[in-house]
């Protein structure tokens, strides 16, 4: 699996370099196609969350919502991402993905 505090830093370090753009861009800052997979994989998990809040099971927030077509795609790049020995950056990332 992947590295949760990898994972949160690097989520963390990206949200401060968007909020507050700087020249200086941080090694931690993730770089596309990370961060496409990143926030697919926090909007999943926060429909995932207020759903199973609202007390709907997982199949029924699957059938309402519809949006757990990348439920398996989704998870299985981030991990990949943060498993990965270097840090993503936008250095690093890999083009075309």
């Amino acid at each position: 699996g992947g590295d949760p505090e990898k994972f949160a830093g690097a989520v963390s370090a990206t949200r401060n370099w968007i909020i507050h753009p700087t020249d200086r861009t941080s090694s931690h800052v993730l770089g596309e196609p990370e961060r496409y997979w990143v926030a697919n994989a926090l909007r999943l998990v926060t429909q995932l969350y207020f759903g199973r809040a609202l007390g709907m099971s997982e199949e029924e927030i699957s059938s309402r919502l519809g949006f757990l077509r990348g439920g398996v795609e989704i998870p299985d790049r981030v991990r990949a991402i943060f498993a990965a020995a270097e840090e993503p950056t936008a250095e690093t990332s890999p083009a075309g993905d």
